[in-house]
């Protein structure tokens, strides 16, 4: 029996269900019976688990699972045994002394990406990634994919960085996320290692498992609650660096139509919304459209103080005038004096939900990693509602609503 196919079978049982770190294997002895070998030879095969970093082991205590292999296909000279590598019905007065030291359970995350930690939603997607980490006692080693002056590291060299560093599992936020996965390609040409990427507007959708926020929904959303405040000539104001506008103008679109409302030109602003003089022209010129604009859903909150200023030099008052209804983060400081209508992103849960997918991976045989969206919060203020005067006449008339056909967007 050669010692590769004994390698290789053990492999594939440890990445069967119910396999889960922390589950004690049984004893060299018995191991050895189940592959009809000899005890020495089981040994040989358990050191080589041990060294991948698959198996732990406890002095006087026993080998214990740390992490699942990452095994896709059956080994072609599998070895069938009749029985469970795991022990079974262990004695509850020994729970304590039959488990592994704490500390050899500990996983390493590479965190891989080229945030802007100035911005408020990277500043909170990576406390979300690094609060997880810690809560669940683990390892983060964070890495920057791009050079100090802004270039992406090429392929060769995040291979020489991913050889000298080698985590457990990795998550991925960055726009050059296809040099990344060439680099794991050839430091694991055969079965690479579970890796998650994230979505905070960069990363192209194409790259899977993905979890993201899911800004589409939260325009068509935005879009409806704007309709149902009694706007109905509404546009969509969005920033000339996300890479999908594409998909706002299709929320926004669908949305519009199925209410049986006009759409209009989208507005696309530059990223230094409050110096670039282009971007006041642009908003100026967007305003005195025919027929002019009632109400806009926006993109950033960050272009709110520059829109705000705008409406104001017009004499359109906020909520009576024009309607607002805002993408943004939460935490993010918003312009001050107005209840501002937002559908709010909370980043900290994104990235604590690509913490939970990952290691429930590593740690557990049959998770696998699946690609899924977060849902923006509506935070209702008073930008997104149509108010009137009130006068003897309107007293006793009930502000007019939109009726959305049911089922409309889907």
């Amino acid at each position: 029996m050669k010692m590769a196919d004994l390698i290789n079978s053990l492999e594939y049982e440890l990445a069967q269900p119910p396999a889960k770190a922390g589950l004690r294997l049984v004893g060299e002895h018995f191991l050895a019976g189940l592959y009809d070998i000899n005890r020495r030879k089981a040994r040989r095969v358990l050191d080589v688990m041990v060294e991948r970093g698959y198996l732990v082991r406890r002095h006087g205590s026993g080998t214990y699972l740390r992490k699942i292999p990452v095994v896709v296909d059956l080994p072609e000279n599998y070895i069938a045994i009749e029985g469970s590598i795991f022990s079974q019905n262990e004695s509850q007065n020994k729970v304590v002394r039959l488990q592994p030291v704490p500390g050899q359970q500990q996983l390493t995350l590479g965190l891989w990406s080229d945030l802007d930690c100035g911005r408020v939603m990277q500043q909170s997607l990576l406390g979300g990634i690094k609060h997880r980490v810690a809560e669940l006692g683990h390892l983060l080693e964070t890495h920057s994919s791009v050079h100090e002056i802004g270039m992406p590291l090429s392929s060769d060299e995040l291979e020489v960085q991913l050889r000298d560093s080698t985590c457990d599992g990795y998550m991925i936020i960055t726009q050059w996320a296809d040099q990344f996965l060439e680099a794991v390609n050839r430091v694991w040409p055969n079965h690479n290692p579970p890796i998650v990427y994230i979505w905070p507007g960069s990363v192209r959708s194409l790259f899977e498992p993905m979890i993201k926020t899911d800004t589409q929904d939260a325009v068509e959303r935005g879009v409806l609650h704007l309709i149902e405040g009694g706007f109905t000539k509404i546009g969509l104001i969005d920033t000339a660096v996300q890479l999908s506008n594409k998909k706002h103008d299709i929320g926004y679109q669908v949305t519009m139509a199925c209410a049986g409302l006009p759409c209009f030109p989208s507005l696309r602003l530059h990223a230094d919304y409050l110096t670039n003089p282009n971007n006041i022209d642009a908003i100026n010129q967007w305003l005195d459209q025919n027929p002019a604009i009632e109400a806009v859903c926006v993109m950033s909150e960050n272009l709110l103080e520059l829109l705000a200023k705008q409406f104001q030099l017009r004499g359109k008052k906020l909520g009576h005038d024009i309607g607002v209804v805002s993408i943004s983060n939460r935490n993010s400081k918003l312009p001050k004096g107005t209840q501002w209508s937002c559908m709010e992103f909370e980043p900290s849960v994104v990235g604590s939900m690509a913490v939970n997918s990952l290691v429930s991976t590593i740690v557990t045989a049959g998770h696998a990693l699946h690609s899924f969206s977060h849902q923006a919060h509506w935070r209702p203020g008073q930008t997104h509602l149509r108010q009137q005067i009130i006068t003897n006449e309107t007293q006793s008339k009930p502000l007019a609503k939109r009726v959305i056909p049911t089922g409309a967007l889907v």
